[in-house]
């Protein structure tokens, strides 16, 4: 199956935000914590609070995911706090 886009959502079982970044056309799905948002951006939100503190903070987290994904391959990336500069 072929994703053009992935909006991204906060997901209550895993405690994240669930997003997609494209890298060389490809859709690549990562996940980022709500602690991992937490602690390098020093804020506190609930439920899709989440997504708007990612949005804040895209052009960081995605550049990160786009780096892992170049360096990695195309598997979902997890984002961890030490990922995050």
């Amino acid at each position: 199956m072929h994703m053009d886009s992935f909006e991204p959502y906060f997901a209550d079982d895993t405690q994240g935000v669930h997003f997609g970044v494209r890298v060389d056309g490809q859709l690549i799905l990562a996940h980022v914590g709500r602690r991992v948002l937490a602690e390098r951006f020093g804020v506190s939100a609930e439920g899709h609070g989440w997504v708007t503190v990612y949005l804040a903070h895209q052009q960081v987290i995605d550049s990160v995911v786009t780096a892992q994904a170049k360096a990695n391959g195309p598997e979902t990336v997890v984002l961890r706090l030490q990922d995050l500069p």
